[in-house]
Parts: C-alpha cells; sequence; structure tokens
C-alpha cells in the first residue's frame, strides 16, 4: 500500500506540466493560501490541494480547494465563493473561531473545537456581531479586544457568561473537576 507521501509523489509527477507547484521550507498555510489567491486574481482558474481542513477558513475569493481523502475512496472539491456566500455573515466570524479554537499557530481550548465555536456564533448573533467588530478592525483597543476575547471563551462553556470574569469561570470549572475526581477516586 502507498503511502499518503508517495501518493503525493505520484500525483505531483503526472500533473507538472500543467500545475503550478510551491514547496513551503516552513508553515505552508500562508504560503498555499497566498499562491493561490495570486493565481485567482491573475485570472488564471485557482485549484488548490490539500488536506487541512484549515486552508478551507483561510481562503476567499473564487478559488476552489479539492480535498482528497485519506482512505482513498472519495475526493471532494470545495467551491470555497459558493461556501462563503451561503453562510452569509458567518464568513466574518470564521477567522476568529479558527484561532481562538487551535490552528497550527495557536493552542486549543480544551474540549471546545471549532464546531462549537460555530454553532455559538450561529446561534449568537449579538456575540457574533461584537466579535466580527472588535476583531477585524485594527482600530479596536486592546482592553476592548481582550474582554470580547474573554467573553466568548466564557460563552464555550454551559453558563459561562454568568461569571464575571474568566479568573472566576476557571476557579468554578476547576472545583467542578476536583469534586468529580473526588468522588470517582473513593
Amino acid at each position: 500500500m502507498k503511502t499518503q507521501e508517495q501518493t503525493w509523489q505520484a500525483m505531483r509527477r503526472s500533473c507538472l506540466d500543467i500545475i503550478f507547484v510551491v514547496q513551503a521550507k516552513d508553515d505552508a498555510g500562508i504560503l498555499i493560501v497566498t499562491t493561490a489567491l495570486d493565481i485567482e486574481l491573475s485570472g488564471n482558474p485557482a485549484i488548490l490541494v490539500g488536506i487541512n481542513t484549515d486552508l478551507l477558513e483561510q481562503i476567499n475569493g473564487n478559488v476552489k480547494t479539492l480535498h482528497p481523502s485519506m482512505n482513498k475512496t472519495y475526493v471532494k472539491l470545495y467551491d470555497i465563493d459558493a461556501i462563503q456566500k451561503n453562510i452569509g455573515d458567518m464568513q466574518n466570524a470564521f477567522l476568529f473561531a479558527h484561532a481562538a479554537t487551535g490552528s497550527d499557530k495557536t493552542s486549543a481550548i480544551y474540549g471546545k473545537g471549532k464546531i462549537k465555536a460555530y454553532k455559538l456564533f450561529q446561534k449568537s448573533v449579538n456575540l457574533r456581531s461584537k466579535v466580527v467588530n472588535i476583531f477585524n478592525s485594527p482600530t479596536s483597543h486592546p482592553e476592548e479586544v481582550a474582554s470580547t476575547g474573554e467573553r466568548c471563551v466564557q460563552a464555550l462553556y454551559p453558563g459561562g457568561v454568568k461569571f464575571n470574569n474568566i479568573d472566576d469561570l476557571q476557579l468554578h470549572l476547576y472545583i467542578c473537576t476536583v469534586a468529580r475526581q473526588a468522588l470517582t477516586a473513593s
């Protein structure tokens, strides 16, 4: 059975005449996205091939993404432009949700993944609009960014917004965890 690397190499060799290939020495995410956008902006069709779903959140415009399956039974072609039109104003909260719930560059919040954040922003229009206004504005004050980020983290936990700050929520979660462990340990 071929390894993933062998499959990619075979695919690359067969497509070298028609495909523009760029290889990153370090973190490839930004290079991949900017290269695809540059190609698309030059008027040529761009199809981004990758197995990292984080690419779907970072790309925009008319770039298509091809997502091969690890078990090689199917390949998905995503039309990013169509996805963005279908999700409406949720697209403006995607980068924040991506960064806040963990990516190649940021640590994840334990037990709180991307789907939970997306569902939170779908449900809470007020929180979503606040996040979009604060985090997408270069003129936002650092205190405003910090307090909005705290509110988002608190909202990821059931009843989290009832606490005055993230420290109180953290203490509450710690006490609950210790209490559960004490009961199961005896």
